[in-house]
C-alpha cells in the first residue's frame, strides 16, 4: 500500500473498515514506530485502531535494519575500489564494518557504521526528498512524487 502522509487519517479508517468485526483483533496490540510521524500520529492510531504505540530511535532502527539486510540478502551492498578491475563488486552476504550508509528522507544523513550498535553521522544536509518534492511541484505540473 502506498499513500501520501496527508491521507493517513483516511488510511486508519480504511484499515478499520477492512477489519470490520475483527477490529478487536488489533486493539491493544503494540507497534513500534520511528520518525516525526511517531509523535504526530500516535494519538490517531491509538484512537482509531486501539493500538499501543512505542516510539523507537530512528537511526538505531535504520542501522539494525540495514545490518539485517546485509547479513541475509545477497547483493544489497557493494564495495567501490578506485582503479580496481572491476571497481564495483557486490557483497554476497555479511556486514563488512565499517561501512557508509546514506539515508534519504526529508533530509540526507551519511552515517559511518562501525557495528550493530555503534555509528556516527559524518555528513548530510537538511535538503532531501521533501525539498525535491517541493521544488519539483513548483516547477512542474507533477501530481505526485512518482511523476517527478
Amino acid at each position: 500500500v502506498k499513500f501520501e502522509t496527508k491521507h493517513i487519517t483516511n488510511l486508519t479508517h480504511y484499515i478499520k473498515d477492512c477489519l470490520g468485526d475483527d477490529v478487536d483483533m488489533v486493539a491493544g496490540r503494540t507497534i513500534r514506530v520511528t520518525g516525526g510521524g511517531a509523535y504526530k500520529y500516535t494519538e490517531l492510531f491509538e484512537k482509531v485502531l486501539g493500538l499501543t504505540i512505542i516510539k523507537e530511535d530512528e537511526m538505531g532502527c535504520l542501522i539494525k535494519g540495514s545490518n539485517f539486510l546485509l547479513n541475509n540478502i545477497p547483493n544489497e551492498a557493494f564495495s567501490f575500489k578506485k582503479n580496481a578491475n572491476p571497481e564495483i563488486t557486490f557483497q554476497k552476504t555479511g556486514c563488512e564494518f565499517p561501512y557508509l550508509l546514506v539515508n534519504i528522507g526529508s533530509g540526507v544523513s551519511i552515517l559511518k557504521v562501525y557495528s550493530d550498535e555503534k555509528f556516527e553521522r559524518v555528513g548530510g544536509t537538511a535538503m532531501g526528498g521533501g525539498t525535491f518534492w517541493g521544488l519539483g511541484s513548483l516547477l512542474t505540473n507533477a501530481q505526485g512524487f512518482d511523476e517527478l
